[in-house]
C-alpha cells in the first residue's frame, strides 16, 4: 500500500459513485456499509491493553492499543467496554473512539461487535454503534512488530478479508473511504491531535457527559488542578489554541504553548491561592470566578470546535 509523507496508507474505494452521509462516504450500493479502519506507525505505534475481570482504564491518547484473546472488562472511551475472547485493536481519533475486533466479542452500551465488526464510540456520550471494518487496509497497515506480536490477528483478519471479498463480489457489501483512525485526512487528523489529542482533553470529551455546563466545569476544575500541582502538560492541553494556530498546533506551536503553560504557573504559588478555593460560573456564560481564602480571580473560557479552552486567567493579591 502506497503511503504519504505522514505514513498514511492510501485509501482507495472500490466505486467512484458515492453518496455522503453524516461525514461517512458510502458506496452506491445496497449493502451495509464497510468502513476501513487503518492504524499505522504515523499515529503512534500498538501498545498492549490487558483486559480483566475487574474494569481496567484504558489510555484515552491518540495511541492505539492491541488486545489478544483478552476476556474481562474494560473502561474506555466513557463505556465500560465488556470483551469475550477479543483479539483485535482499541484506539481513538479526533471524531470517534474504536474496538475492532477479530475474533471474539465487545459489548458496549447494549451494542455487541463481533469478529469483523467494530463499536464506534463517539464523544460526548452519543449513541454507541456497530459497523464492519475493512479486513484488507487494517490488514495492510499492520507493522511488522503487531504481526510478529499478535500471529492471530493477522491470520483472522485474513479469513475476515476472504469473506468480505465475496460479499462485495456479490454486491452485498461496499466499501468506504471513511477511516476511523484519521476521519478526513491524515495530515488534518495529525494537526486535530495537536489540539485536542492530549489524555486529559480526551478524559473529558469521552466521558459520556454531554451537559455543557458541565463540560465547562470540568474543563475549569481540571485546569485549576494542573495549575495547582505544577503540571505543565496538562495546563497547557486546555490553554487557548488561537493564538498558537487555532486547528494545528505543529511547528513549533505545541512547544510555545507549554511554554506559556511553563510560565503561567511560574507566576504565582497556585497551590496555596487556590487551596479551598471555588470556581463559580459568572453571569456570562464563559466567564468564572475563582473565589478563596488566599484571593481571588476570574477565568475565562473560548470554545473551539467541539471543545472549549482556557481564553485567560487573571488573579488579585495573595491574602
Amino acid at each position: 500500500m502506497m503511503q504519504n509523507d505522514d505514513g498514511f496508507g492510501a485509501l482507495l474505494a472500490s466505486c467512484v459513485r458515492y453518496k455522503s452521509y453524516r461525514g461517512l462516504h458510502q458506496i452506491g450500493l445496497t449493502g451495509p456499509l464497510l468502513a476501513a479502519v487503518l492504524i499505522v506507525g504515523g499515529l503512534g505505534g500498538f501498545a498492549h491493553a490487558q483486559a480483566n475481570q475487574h474494569q481496567t482504564p484504558v489510555s484515552q491518547s491518540s495511541q492505539a492499543n492491541t488486545l489478544d484473546a483478552q476476556t474481562g472488562t474494560l473502561a474506555f472511551a466513557g463505556q465500560r467496554i465488556t470483551l469475550s475472547g477479543a483479539t483485535g485493536l482499541i484506539g481513538m481519533s479526533s471524531e470517534v473512539a474504536y474496538v475492532a475486533v477479530s475474533p471474539g466479542t465487545a459489548t458496549a452500551d447494549g451494542q455487541v461487535a463481533r469478529a469483523g465488526q467494530m463499536l464506534l464510540i463517539p464523544p460526548y456520550g452519543a449513541a454507541v454503534s456497530v459497523q464492519r471494518f475493512d479486513a484488507s487496509r487494517l490488514l495492510a497497515s499492520l507493522n511488522p512488530q503487531t504481526r510478529t506480536a499478535l500471529p492471530n490477528l493477522a491470520a483472522q483478519l485474513t479469513a475476515i478479508k476472504a469473506g468480505q471479498q465475496r460479499a462485495i463480489w456479490l454486491g452485498r457489501l461496499g466499501r468506504t473511504n471513511y477511516n476511523v483512525a484519521a476521519p478526513g485526512t491524515g495530515d488534518a487528523e495529525l494537526a486535530a491531535r495537536t489540539v485536542t489529542g492530549e489524555a486529559a482533553v480526551q478524559n473529558i470529551r469521552y466521558s459520556g457527559e454531554a451537559n455543557p455546563a458541565t463540560i465547562s466545569q470540568k474543563v475549569v476544575d481540571t485546569f485549576l488542578s494542573a495549575l495547582a500541582r505544577g503540571d505543565v502538560a496538562t495546563a497547557a492541553s486546555f490553554l487557548d489554541p488561537v493564538p498558537y494556530g487555532t486547528s494545528d498546533l505543529r511547528g513549533g506551536a505545541s512547544d510555545a504553548r507549554l511554554m506559556m503553560a511553563r510560565e503561567l504557573i511560574a507566576q504565582h504559588p497556585w497551590a496555596t491561592l487556590l487551596t479551598g478555593s471555588v470556581a463559580i460560573r459568572a453571569e456570562e456564560d464563559n466567564s468564572w470566578k475563582i473565589v478563596g481564602p488566599s484571593g481571588q480571580g476570574e477565568l475565562v473560557l473560548r470554545p473551539i470546535g467541539d471543545f472549549i479552552f482556557v481564553r485567560s486567567i487573571n488573579v488579585g493579591e495573595i491574602r
